[in-house]
């Protein structure tokens, strides 16, 4: 008969957790049918597993190798960040062991303590990423959805330890990324992209962090670099031209006629210049039928037609393709390291705005549920 070891692992922090003081024990999954027990206190977390194996006394055994017993403490560790009011990081971790018999005693782990610490420890003052323990307790969960809200919470965490703008946006994007791909079942950015539009479109009225920057969004708007993030789509479309089919020019098209805000259409109308606008050019290049489309489109929606001022949409717009437009440049490697410069570059400052948009969309999408 198969030897059962029963694990006892408690794990300090450094900051003390009232949220999770006096929480009820917690059964939580490890499979699809097995549990261990979790116990919550102000300043630790206890977990109680039991196991047909005995893991070695080692930091590899421990940590680096990939079974249930890390992965507990990993999620547990994870959940104890996002629902303390201030950033804290791991102060001990205690392992000990025995077996079932009655007569077993338990034994301790000595490097239990030899672990890498996941937040810096010079990370201080209040948790921007805090959230209340019982919106994110399905985080625990072992799922599709649990597997997503910790791959995101584990990036926006990490974002707040970097120090510069490209290095937070570099992360607060992975952590979008992991919640379109959720969302739309899909691993294809286009219908990611697609999700976010729709979740913004259709509940923008709770996007309340999202509504308070707004304002903020609408000044800089104009500052955007437009003109190269249309030219950058019709480089896509040249590159996807399909010599079977003829149905080039489909990226570029679908941009610059999906809106119905003013300030979106002046803006591509501006930088279109469409008697002589060297983007009408590229566009003409690709397909003659969508730039007399797009001059049409353009036409009938300035004036005299009514002005439609649409928050909802330019928040998509700033997200789905301008964050996205950045992404590409700086992840692709189409310009040099933002960092690396004397003085203060465009994409710097884009960078800051980005970062932003990023982290209150997700807020806004987690407090909500809306991932």
């Amino acid at each position: 008969m198969a030897t059962l070891y029963k694990y006892s692992i408690l794990i300090n922090f450094a900051n003390r957790n009232v949220n999770l003081s006096g929480q009820p024990r917690m059964n939580v999954p490890y499979s699809k049918t097995h549990f261990d027990t979790f116990c919550f206190n102000a300043s630790s977390i206890r977990i109680y597993a039991e196991r047909y194996i005995r893991i070695q006394d080692d930091e590899v055994s421990l940590y680096h190798k990939h079974h249930s017993i890390n992965f507990q403490i990993q999620k547990a560790i994870e959940y104890y960040y996002v629902t303390c009011p201030v950033y804290t990081h791991v102060q001990a971790i205690y392992i000990r062991i025995k077996t079932d018999s009655k007569k077993a005693k338990f034994s301790s782990y000595t490097a239990a303590n030899r672990f890498n610490e996941p937040l810096s420890k010079r990370l201080k003052g209040n948790n921007e990423w805090f959230i209340n323990p019982t919106d994110i307790q399905p985080m625990l969960n072992e799922d599709t959805k649990a597997y997503a809200y910790r791959i995101i919470l584990s990036y926006c965490l990490k974002s707040a330890t970097e120090n510069t703008d490209f290095a937070k946006f570099s992360n607060l994007w992975r952590a979008f990324n992991a919640t379109y791909r959720y969302g739309s079942h899909s691993s294809t950015d286009k219908n990611g992209l697609n999700h976010i539009e729709n979740i913004i479109i259709q509940n923008y009225q709770h996007l309340t962090k999202c509504g308070q920057y707004i304002a903020t969004l609408r000044g800089t708007f104009p500052s955007l670099r437009i003109y190269q993030m249309i030219h950058n789509h019709i480089q896509r479309d040249r590159e996807r031209f399909n010599l079977r089919t003829h149905q080039h020019g489909q990226v570029t098209y679908s941009l610059l006629t999906q809106y119905r805000d003013e300030r979106i259409i002046n803006s591509f109308s501006m930088n279109l210049s469409f008697n002589s606008g060297a983007l009408c050019n590229y566009i003409q290049q690709l397909t003659p039928n969508h730039l007399v489309d797009i001059q049409n489109y353009h036409s009938h929606h300035l004036s005299p037609y009514p002005v439609i001022r649409d928050d909802a949409e330019l928040l998509s717009f700033f997200i789905t393709k301008y964050a996205y437009f950045l992404r590409n440049t700086l992840f692709h490697g189409a310009v040099g390291e933002p960092s690396f410069k004397l003085g203060e570059t465009q994409e710097q400052k884009e960078l800051g705005m980005a970062k932003l948009w990023l982290e209150n969309l997700i807020k806004d999408m987690l407090n909500n549920h809306l991932i």
